[in-house]
């Protein structure tokens, strides 16, 4: 059960983002099953709502995000627990990480260590497998492995 990176979030509703239609087709398989029992971590959910404040964007137009994301994940999400915020921290001192890239690293140890994301420090971290969406999909105009 791989979890969606952040990265993947911003691309999906930024149209200019150089990722946006890998995001967007991953969405798509997502949507029609294809990419099956994929979840978000609440942590990527607060670092978006955290970025879209920093940049202005109003609370309804936030709520309504987030509300659509948890839609489209059938409300598939991860709680904050003391033990992933415990982890996260470690992770900040052996890998010497910002704060919500160690938070997303937590949740994901504690899924299935699987995440969906181009953010290559993923790959710095035994026992992560990140699934780099240029090769993940093919998109029509762009050379993609599938």
């Amino acid at each position: 059960m791989p979890c969606v990176g952040f990265d993947i979030l911003i691309a999906f509703i930024n149209k200019s983002d150089e990722l946006h239609p890998y995001a967007k087709e991953i969405f798509y398989q997502i949507l029609s099953g294809e990419i099956k029992e994929v979840y978000i971590p609440i942590s990527i959910l607060l670092e978006y709502e955290v970025k879209l404040r920093y940049n202005g964007i109003s609370d309804e137009e936030i709520k309504e995000d987030i509300k659509n994301f948890l839609e489209l994940f059938n409300s598939k999400t991860l709680p904050l627990t003391p033990e992933i915020l415990s982890r996260a921290s470690e992770i900040r001192k052996i890998y010497n990480l910002p704060y919500f890239d160690s938070l997303h690293i937590a949740f994901t140890m504690f899924k299935d260590r699987i995440i969906i994301s181009s953010n290559i420090v993923y790959d710095r971290i035994g026992n992560i497998k990140r699934l780099d969406p240029l090769q993940m999909v093919k998109v029509k105009g762009i050379n993609a492995i599938k």
